[in-house]
């Protein structure tokens, strides 16, 4: 799916399906096969909050940023076309997902509260409010993408279903997104 294929629009949920079994799996999964298309999930800024919130992800430095819609979707469109090369064994430019991940810097800094027994330390972002939230992402498809086991990311046995997920059985035999 190039990165214009699909239109936004309401798919009546505000919960991703969470199939993928990789963060970065369930961002490509937020974009669904419909009757008459595709339909994004990502439709406002508020469906976006929640799903960086479920996913585990600081969002509210951006919260108030309307151009995070149009980043989150910029980048899973990218991650989309190198994950799709990747699962054909092609070559593709990681130029553009290199700029995401070239747009914050941090630092690492010492946490210790007194209700936590021991300390431990979190890499703090600084920069552009929305690259501070996107950067995680980028992160883990780069780290998915150069994976020693990307074999064990398929793509559904049903052709009606666009849904992608990460198979890390031993026997790697798993052919559906959903086993429900």
């Amino acid at each position: 799916m190039d990165r214009d294929d699909h239109t936004r629009s309401p798919i009546g949920f505000k919960t991703a399906p969470r199939f993928g079994g990789h963060i970065v799996l369930d961002l490509l999964n937020t974009v669904t096969r419909t009757e008459v298309g595709s339909a994004d999930q990502f439709t406002d800024i508020e469906t976006v909050c929640h799903w960086l919130a479920e996913s585990g992800l600081p969002y509210e430095s951006a919260s108030n940023e309307p151009k995070l819609v149009d980043a989150i979707v910029d980048l899973r469109e990218i991650v989309r076309e190198l994950i799709q090369c990747r699962m054909l064994g092609t070559a593709a430019n990681p130029a553009l997902l290199n700029e995401y991940l070239g747009a914050t810097e941090g630092h690492w800094e010492l946490v210790w509260k007194r209700e936590v027994e021991e300390p431990s330390r979190s890499f703090v972002r600084t920069g552009d409010a929305i690259a501070v939230v996107i950067a995680p992402l980028a992160e883990a498809a780069a780290e998915l993408l150069t994976s020693g086991d990307f074999a064990s990311v398929k793509r559904c046995g049903n052709p009606e279903c666009s849904m992608v997920f990460f198979d890390p059985s031993a026997t790697s035999r798993r052919r559906w997104c959903d086993m429900a």
